[in-house]
């Protein structure tokens, strides 16, 4: 699901304009990969954010993933890492209210290193992306970094 939706959207919009510049066909495959991967980290990291912030930095409700019954890359990660434990949990979850789910969530992942496990594939994302800016010249590529640092590291 991740690759479907921000990844896509930013590969191909880090490809398009290299594409109407006229560069080089390996230039524009690797600023499609750094769309795409920015896009998957900025994905999961929204979906991190979604559990682990607070409303005042995020600026919204919290938990509607868990309201709407969403896979995210938290609850993904949990039915790898650690299937039976995070089927049993989901099976105690019924009659809670949002509050209580989110707490207990933020639990559940932290101690069953599913937040760990979710955390790291992000940064590799982060990682894989601003390793494909090798081929691109500066300054454009001090931009791009920048652009990344900022993704990476935002609280809302």
């Amino acid at each position: 699901m991740i690759e479907k939706k921000t990844g896509a959207m930013l590969g191909l919009c880090m490809e398009i304009p290299a594409l109407l510049a006229n560069q080089d066909e390996g230039v524009c495959n690797q600023l499609r990969k750094f769309g795409y991967d920015i896009g998957k980290g900025f994905q999961i990291q929204d979906d991190i954010l979604e559990i682990f912030s607070g409303v005042e930095a995020m600026g919204k409700s919290l938990g509607s993933d868990v309201i709407a019954n969403k896979q995210t890359a938290l609850t993904l990660m949990a039915r790898k890492l650690v299937p039976q434990d995070w089927n049993k949990f989901c099976k105690r979850q019924g009659s809670q209210t949002i509050n209580e789910k989110l707490a207990g969530l933020r639990t559940f992942f932290e101690d069953n290193g599913v937040y760990a496990e979710t955390t790291a594939m992000a940064d590799k994302y982060f990682k894989d992306a601003l390793n494909a800016l090798a081929v691109v010249p500066n300054p454009g590529r001090e931009d791009l970094v920048a652009y990344t640092n900022f993704i990476k590291n935002r609280e809302y």
